[in-house]
């Protein structure tokens, strides 16, 4: 079975307040949530599941799972099947409040990035090897949303606008949005790269630093 990537027929920013107005009062499940954004594409759920990154009000311990799920439904895209998506995840409760708020806040920052965002570049966002590689990029962003580094700075964000971006621009089929994701992604790159580097450096100045002495003392 294809994916389903059919064009947005409402704009995010209703799809996200429409869903955020009919959160029941305490929790919902994961696969219930992705239910009601069904029929607006896989495309959108990417950008749900990015959404608690990027605006101020996060859900705090949820990073390994939206990445993983943003990593499987972009392994669909690139394969074009329906993808596969675990019982236990889907499970996972979400706090309904504080979830109204992420969709309420996103829908008001999707709104303001529609203004810019318009069919443009087409090549960019159709034909199977675009398909392809806008799922790429997906897929990247999800994996690296995944690692567990929250508590340093931008390494949830990063990876999360080159999901939006990309997802965006795909779905209202703007080869500038989706350039924009491309970008997110290589500054996301360099970026852990920098903090690999900078691990690596700091670890090896503790090995000469610790090591250095006690050979001298039995070098004495």
């Amino acid at each position: 079975m294809s994916v389903p990537l059919h064009l947005a027929e409402k704009k995010t920013s209703e799809v996200l307040l429409d869903v955020a107005r009919a959160l029941p009062a305490e929790a919902i499940s994961l696969g219930e949530l992705l239910e009601r954004l069904g029929g607006h594409g896989l495309l959108t759920t990417c950008i749900l599941l990015a959404l608690p990154f990027v605006v101020p009000v996060s859900i705090p311990g949820v990073s390994i799972v939206f990445g993983l799920l943003v990593a499987l439904i972009a392994l669909g895209i690139i394969t074009h099947r329906l993808p596969w998506l675990p019982r236990r995840l889907l499970a996972r409760p979400l706090p309904a409040a504080r979830l109204a708020r992420v969709l309420e806040r996103g829908a008001r920052w999707f709104a303001r990035l529609e203004r810019l965002v318009r069919p443009r570049l087409l090549p960019l966002t159709a034909g199977s090897v675009m398909v392809t590689l806008n799922g790429i990029v997906l897929l990247a962003g999800g994996l690296l949303l995944m690692m567990p580094l929250g508590l340093v700075p931008l390494t949830n964000t990063l990876p999360a606008l080159a999901i939006l971006f990309a997802a965006t621009g795909i779905l209202q089929r703007d080869g500038y949005c989706v350039l924009a994701g491309y970008l997110a992604l290589l500054t996301t790159l360099v970026y852990f790269a920098a903090l690999a580097g900078g691990a690596w450096l700091a670890g090896e100045g503790l090995r000469a630093f610790f090591s250095g002495p006690s050979l001298a003392v039995w070098a004495g």
